[in-house]
């Protein structure tokens, strides 16, 4: 279910209570190129699983992307990955190599996308830009008109984040 934020304060993500933060669209909410989105994170245990910290999915096709830490495209012994995927998390846009958002570590971490191409997202981890997994992949970045969500990546609450999150832009 969802959860009441204030101003000033941090949102703690438990595992199994699939808790997480609808923002209903809004026309002035516009989440295309050029963005940036940015948030302070920690995660307690590891970073094994696919976890939204900004999605704007809810399962819709072409335009929705999801700002994660996880496997990324990995298998289960990749860990620690910084991400935007695309398409409800089939299209790896860009990601970080493994070990890269450490655990039990506040980290700040950054998407810049300034453009649609392949390697015109950046990714940054404590504001140093990280070593990538691989060149990326284009995507088009298009505004969609349903909610977006902190925490989860659609209203069912899947891939959700383990941890805390704060001060999300």
């Amino acid at each position: 279910g969802s959860i009441e934020a204030t101003h000033g304060s941090a949102l703690t993500f438990v595992k199994g209570y699939d808790t997480f933060v609808t923002i209903t669209h809004n026309v002035n909410l516009v989440c295309t190129y050029p963005l940036t989105i940015e948030a302070y994170i920690y995660v307690p245990g590891s970073v094994e699983d696919r976890m939204t910290i900004f999605s704007t999915s809810n399962n819709t096709a072409g335009s929705a992307w999801t700002f994660e830490v996880g496997k990324g495209s990995g298998t289960a012994t990749d860990t620690g990955r910084l991400v935007m995927s695309g398409i409800s998390g089939a299209t790896i846009i860009r990601e970080s190599v493994n070990n890269t958002i450490k655990s039990n570590t506040w980290h700040h971490v950054l998407a810049k996308v300034t453009g649609t191409a392949a390697g015109n997202t950046y990714l940054y981890v404590d504001d140093i830009e990280v070593t990538y997994q691989s060149a990326g992949n284009s995507f088009g970045y298009l505004s969609n008109t349903t909610s977006k969500f902190i925490g989860c990546r659609t209203a069912g609450g899947d891939n959700s984040f383990i941890g805390i999150i704060k001060r999300v832009k």
